[in-house]
């Protein structure tokens, strides 16, 4: 058979196949491939048209016989799948190397468009574009898209035997060089035609099998979505019941240490201001009575702060229990530490907030123990007559709710990161305490998944910030 005849007969089947495969992958478009399929698409029928015309492949020994337009087609079926496979949706600066080898491949072949034909523009020409079949094979391997499925491999072999191709071909116009023209046997030519249909039969077997993936892949991520979604109803659902039963647990409990424990100590703080009422303002003895009486007041509430902290913070976060959070009123919660101070140091705690109804998903007692320490702390450390602001903030950055303490610094050297830590105190504190305090502070913020900060400004305020996550 006469080598010419059939490197036509091969050029046609080439080029018929890729124009059978781009009607495939066209009817085979989904929304999440759309871009990536019609570059694609594009870059088949533009290496189908190169084929048909005088093509660059089928490298021809006369300029005459040399078509520019085919070179422009070929070159840009080249590009197009480099673009095609990094795909829409992926950050460029994944590829910055790969872009600027690219850049200098793309450079070559216009310098190799503009050189005379030759030897040296069609060697030129083959080289970079097996380079920048290289660089394909390598964003298709480096693209999170295409991960898991069996036809990138399919692809990268082809795309890497295909630039394989290329460079062969570059070899063998250089070494069949002969002046400025070239002189190569026909034969290798039908060889490279049949590689070609080979290594192009492999990349739209991988690409089609792309196509065809992810969208199945999406929709199966979707189904299961769903489940996980009715499973999470149902398993919500459940964990409803359970706090519920717990939550009646809970007030049973809370409501037999109110009993026992907080109604002798409100019953002995009644009988105190009883006394303190009782006691003549006139009589020589009523200001030592008065103090006393007020004394005690101050040690019947640290004993309540301290009977808390040491029942729920020692139930609730030693033992490692579960909270049991629930959607709550967090300005209420807020309100209800405020109360639990003493009588006559309340009135220095200023509370605001953008919105009366804050609503988080939180454990009430657990939070309002902590803002209630929080305060302690500020009533404690801070000047006498100093006014704490103690405010409720949602922040939207964080998507969560800030509960933050503002007061007066006696020295900034007392504070530092160890002050959330077990029995830890600021060094030099003259205030009486356990050292308790923060740490359960440190603690509820963590069984809520948020945090405790504290700022210093200017070395003059200091404000405690509890953070609590949606």
């Amino acid at each position: 058979m006469d080598l010419n005849f059939l490197i036509q007969n091969l050029s046609t089947l080439y080029a018929s196949s890729l124009v059978a495969f781009s009607i495939i992958i066209y009817f085979s478009v989904h929304k999440s491939t759309f871009f990536t399929s019609y570059l694609w698409i594009f870059s088949n029928l533009s290496s189908a048209f190169a084929m048909l015309l005088p093509s660059v492949f089928v490298e021809t020994t006369y300029t005459a016989q040399y078509d520019f337009f085919s070179y422009v087609l070929s070159g840009v079926s080249i590009i197009l799948p480099y673009f095609a496979l990094m795909g829409p949706s992926v950050r460029s600066s994944r590829y910055s190397r790969s872009n600027i080898i690219l850049a200098a491949a793309v450079a070559v072949i216009l310098l190799s468009a503009v050189l005379p034909y030759g030897w040296l523009a069609m060697a030129l020409g083959y080289a970079a574009g097996g380079v920048i079949l290289s660089l394909t094979a390598w964003v298709c391997h480096k693209n999170p898209m295409w991960r898991w499925f069996w036809g990138k491999n399919v692809l990268i072999f082809g795309l890497n035997a295909c630039a394989l191709l290329l460079l062969w071909r570059a070899w063998i116009v250089f070494a069949a060089r002969d002046g400025m023209g070239f002189d190569i046997d026909p034969s290798s030519t039908v060889l490279g035609l049949e590689i070609l249909i080979f290594t192009s039969f492999c990349m739209q077997i991988g690409f089609l099998s792309l196509m065809i993936g992810r969208p199945l892949r999406l929709e199966l991520f979707a189904a299961r979505r769903a489940i996980r979604f009715f499973e999470d109803s149902n398993r919500m659902s459940a964990e409803k019941n359970r706090l519920t039963d717990l939550a009646g647990e809970r007030l049973m409990t809370l409501g037999l240490l109110k009993h026992e424990v907080r109604q002798p100590i409100n019953n002995a703080r009644a009988a105190l201001e009883a006394l303190d009422y009782a006691v003549q303002a006139h009589a020589p003895v009523a200001v030592k009575a008065k103090l006393s009486i007020a004394r005690a007041q101050a040690v019947l509430d640290a004993v309540t702060l301290a009977i808390s902290n040491a029942i729920l913070g020692a139930s609730f976060l030693e033992e490692s229990a579960d909270i049991a959070p629930r959607l709550v009123d967090a300005y209420e919660v807020a309100r209800l530490a405020k109360t639990d101070c003493p009588t006559d140091l309340a009135p220095r705690i200023e509370m605001t907030s953008h919105d009366k109804s804050v609503f988080v998903n939180m454990d009430p007692v657990l939070v309002r123990l902590a803002l209630r320490n929080l305060l302690d702390n500020a009533l404690k450390y801070s000047s006498p007559q100093s006014l704490i602001q103690f405010c409720i903030l949602q922040r939207e950055d964080l998507l969560g709710t800030s509960f933050t303490v503002t007061s007066q610094l006696a020295a900034a050297d007392l504070l530092d990161e160890t002050i959330f830590l077990r029995r830890a105190r600021g060094e030099g504190a003259e205030g009486r305490g356990s050292g308790l305090g923060l740490y359960l502070v440190k603690k509820v913020a963590e069984a809520h998944g948020g945090s405790v900060s504290f700022l210093v400004h200017d070395n003059a305020t200091v404000t405690f910030d509890l953070f609590v996550p949606d």
